[in-house]
């Protein structure tokens, strides 16, 4: 596989989300209502997310829990380091 071939699967993937599915996404990463009234439970994309990686022949024996799994693996990281006062003036000093 080269790096071409990659970026047609990424390709392949991205069109295989529902635009729904990223409304969704990106009202709850923003913190806002459903404008558009789309009621979609978490099962539902789980289902989505485990059609799509079949279909790429990406872990064919994945089932519900491990994708669960796969998506919480990180919801306890914040995605920045905290950082006290000292560290911050620390480094705005260097």
């Amino acid at each position: 596989m080269n790096l071409k071939e990659c970026c047609y699967m990424i390709v392949d993937a991205w069109d295989l989300i529902e635009r729904k599915t990223l409304n969704i996404a990106w009202n709850r990463a923003l913190n806002r209502e459903n404008d558009n009234s789309i009621t979609n439970t978490d099962d539902s994309i789980l289902e989505d997310m485990n059609e799509v990686m079949s279909k790429l022949q990406i872990c064919q024996d994945c089932d519900d829990d491990d994708m669960k799994e796969w998506v919480a693996c990180d919801s306890d990281d914040q995605g920045f380091q905290l950082t006290s006062d000292d560290e911050i003036v620390e480094n705005i000093l260097q």
